[in-house]
């Protein structure tokens, strides 16, 4: 379910900004930040609500249908994007992104199952697992999105009128599609909720009555491990959020190249990066580190990888250089275009 999940956004996250550039081009860098800052919020709407209702009810299964469904809502708006007008095609497409933030926060629920049907001795490695998902859909989203660049054309033939074509930027959205609805039939025919009885100490409970029991045993917990956990979280979300943000109109805009290029450019670069990262999380698995090494030097650590990515990626007057914008107005093909006042 992770997996699949996943997938679903990786698949779009590569295609979805060059597509709408196509299809509204008059749209602007900064709504693509908009978008971003929108699916945040919603992500953390959902992720709440969804976390809310587990806790209170004891149950997951209700959560990732309900999750799946909102998904669903998202896939149809993107497919019917170009019924709308070219100038309100934007707000389709943030439609959909947002909707499929706030059903991606009932992955907050797969995490949360994850302690409820492990041991204490296994449980990292149980979570390296789910990671392991995670970082295998950041993979293969991309590859998917390489492969319908390469074996499908960019403009496509209609099927039904003009508004549904087939090409390599709404062939994705249907294997999304797609996954979805094997990800809700996995949710309703072959997930298993936890009995009650397996759970010590735990019932549900009225809404009213479990928020006070969850305040209490937040009360309860180490302040110094929350808070450094909440940072924790803060910081890898943030860099997540500013390079997906970024990465696009920083390729369509500075290297001088059309979307479909820049299409392969990012989905080659996210694939790399999500091999290495499967490849640290395989090792995490497969070797006794995970049983061995401290969370307390593991996190340290990590952080430091960010902490090295924006230090390697700020513009140091001594590696630096001025680099020329694209003309929002033509495509150049093996020359750059300076423009004076960028």
């Amino acid at each position: 379910i992770m997996y699949l999940t996943t997938s679903m956004g990786q698949t779009l996250a590569v295609s979805g900004w060059p597509y709408l550039r196509t299809i509204d081009p008059e749209v602007s860098v900064s709504f693509l930040g908009s978008v971003q800052a929108l699916t945040r919020f919603g992500n953390a709407i959902g992720s709440c609500l969804f976390a809310i209702h587990a806790y209170t009810t004891k149950t997951f299964k209700k959560a990732l249908i309900i999750g799946r469904i909102i998904s669903v809502v998202g896939c149809a708006f993107y497919i019917c994007i170009e019924l709308f007008v070219p100038t309100s095609r934007r707000w389709a497409y943030m439609i959909k992104f947002v909707l499929q933030s706030v059903a991606e926060g009932s992955l907050i629920v797969v995490r949360s199952y994850v302690p409820r049907m492990s041991q204490e001795v296994d449980r990292p490695r149980a979570f390296s697992i789910i990671e392991g998902a995670n970082m295998l859909a950041i993979v293969s989203g991309p590859l998917v999105q390489l492969a319908c660049n390469y074996a499908l054309p960019a403009e496509g033939t209609p099927v039904l009128g003009e508004w549904l074509k087939f090409n390599m930027y709404t062939v994705p959205i249907w294997i999304s599609l797609t996954l979805n609805c094997i990800t809700l039939y996995i949710s309703i025919f072959h997930f298993e909720e936890p009995e009650l009885k397996d759970l010590e100490g735990e019932s549900q409970l009225p809404l009213g009555e479990a928020m006070r029991k969850a305040w209490q045993q937040i009360k309860k917990l180490d302040k110094w491990l929350v808070s450094f956990c909440f940072i924790e979280k803060s910081i890898a979300s943030f860099g997540f959020a500013a390079m997906y943000t970024t990465m696009s109109p920083y390729v369509t805009e500075t290297f001088n190249v059309g979307e479909e290029r820049s299409l392969k450019i990012l989905s080659v670069g996210q694939s790399v990066a999500g091999c290495i990262s499967l490849l640290t999380v395989a090792f995490f698995v497969f070797s006794p580190l995970s049983r061995v090494t401290k969370a307390r030097f593991l996190f340290p650590f990590a952080l430091s990888c960010y902490l090295l990515m924006y230090l390697v990626s700020f513009p140091w007057p001594a590696i630096s250089e001025e680099i020329p914008l694209r003309d929002n107005g033509q495509v150049a093909e093996g020359f750059s275009l300076i423009i004076t006042n960028p």
